[in-house]
């Protein structure tokens, strides 16, 4: 579109120069995964053990608690969750937001510093086309960058959580998958 040098903007420079929000992310993502999997995990104890007719669960080791207790702190895991599923969201739409900000910026100083014959060159509604198209597209890959990555580290979470908890059936069912 210019006739002048401007840095280009990739995928992998996006992620390079974001990754600091970008690991923000996904350490809340690990921590709601981590506070969904205990959650899980008191519960069911707490289930078992009150259909047993017990009033304490085993939490690690010799350690026990009272099903009330177990259940306060299956009612805090469920509150970690969703404050941090809510601010990795939240953080997710600003740096988003940011993102396609400085690309339409960087395109429109882009387009204005270029010389008479190439913006004459160019259709009518041609550039806003592309700085419309550009940032959708650079937003939509670093959103896809983001889940996958946030899944990746979700599934891993579980998977140790579940190791943890029962390695040997965590063994027997990865290899049935």
């Amino acid at each position: 579109m210019t006739d002048h040098d401007v840095d280009p903007v990739t995928a992998a420079s996006i992620v390079q120069r974001e990754r600091g929000p970008l690991a923000a992310i996904v350490a809340l993502t690990l921590l709601a995964t981590v506070a969904e999997a205990g959650f899980l995990i008191v519960v069911t104890r707490v289930g078992l053990a009150l259909s047993q007719g017990a009033d304490t669960i085993g939490l690690t080791g010799a350690r026990a608690a009272s099903t009330s207790t177990a259940l306060t702190l299956a009612l805090a895991a469920v509150a970690v969750r969703f404050l941090a599923t809510t601010a990795s969201a939240a953080l997710t739409s600003r740096e988003l937001a940011w993102l396609a900000l400085d690309l339409r910026a960087r395109l429109i100083d882009a387009f204005l510093g270029s010389s008479w014959p190439v913006k004459q060159s160019l259709p009518p509604g041609r550039a806003l086309q592309i700085i419309s198209s550009y940032t959708q597209t650079a937003a939509t890959t670093i959103t896809a960058v983001t889940r996958l990555t946030t899944a990746a580290i979700s599934m891993s979470g579980l998977l140790v959580f579940a190791f943890v908890v029962q390695p040997n059936v965590t063994l027997l069912v990865a290899a049935l998958v």
